[in-house]
């Protein structure tokens, strides 16, 4: 444990893992002074690895577990300079009071909430970040229907794991239909392609193709999705001078 709190902390690491073998190369023929050569170093290959993967997997949870050792121990306190015994383990003192806790707050918790605040934002705001993103990691595919794949960035992964919790709670209340007809919660039943099979449209089909006039297109749905569904839609009301609004639901769909 002592040898990864070093690499994640930066700590000296041992020379077998550290030392570095620098290489002259000439930049002209027959090179007569330092300037003309062009050093570059040739580092342990397995120290990059090393320090890399424990940077990005160990110091986000490691730093986490030593803020919350700090934060029990200044609760439970000290005695003849040694901490005092934790009678309840911390996670368990996190929970509300009425569930036996003491209602402080996890810091697991807290990275959550802001990482679904993250993704409310990405989903239901027009943003710098959001043309970013989906211009990045969703040409092909709906942000909804994405997922993470190594070498994407640690923002994007961030959504992605956190989307499966907060999606469901999301509604659309239609107004001008630009909303996926598939993927996106505008019907209270969730995403379109989650409870039905007959998915054959593209995924890419926005709600505003089956509007006309004010009225829902009977031709485009018939067929598409089970009768019970249609009966729900064409109960719906739109006004198609507005944008759609965005809503959070008490419970998930």
């Amino acid at each position: 444990m002592e040898e990864l709190e070093d690499v994640v902390f930066c700590t000296d690491m041992p020379k077998a893992l550290t030392h570095t073998c620098l290489v002259l190369l000439p930049k002209v023929d027959s090179p007569q002074s330092f300037t003309e050569l062009r050093p570059i170093s040739l580092s342990n290959f397995s120290c990059k690895i090393i320090s890399k993967l424990m940077n990005q997997r160990l110091s986000p949870l490691m730093q986490k577990l030593q803020i919350e050792n700090i934060v029990a121990n200044f609760f439970w306190g000290k005695e003849a300079n040694r901490n005092k015994r934790h009678w309840i383990a911390w996670n368990d003192l996190c929970f509300p009071v009425t569930q036996g806790g003491a209602g402080f707050r996890s810091l697991q918790d807290i990275c959550n909430v802001f990482s679904a605040k993250l993704w409310w934002n990405f989903r239901t705001q027009k943003t710098m970040l959001k043309d970013f993103l989906e211009a990045k990691y969703c040409k092909m595919a709906y942000p909804v229907a994405k997922k993470w794949s190594y070498g994407q960035s640690h923002t994007w992964r961030r959504l992605m794991d956190i989307e499966n919790v907060v999606q469901p709670y999301i509604f659309l209340r239609l107004g001008n239909g630009d909303v996926s007809f598939w993927c996106d919660n505008w019907t209270c039943l969730g995403a379109l392609a989650t409870i039905t099979p007959l998915n054959r449209a593209s995924k890419n089909t926005n709600v505003k193709e089956f509007m006309h006039n004010g009225t829902w297109r009977q031709d485009k749905l018939t067929g598409l999705l089970p009768v019970n569904v249609i009966n729900t839609i064409q109960k719906m009301e739109f006004d198609e001078r507005r944008k759609d609004c965005p809503y959070w639901l008490t419970e998930g769909t």
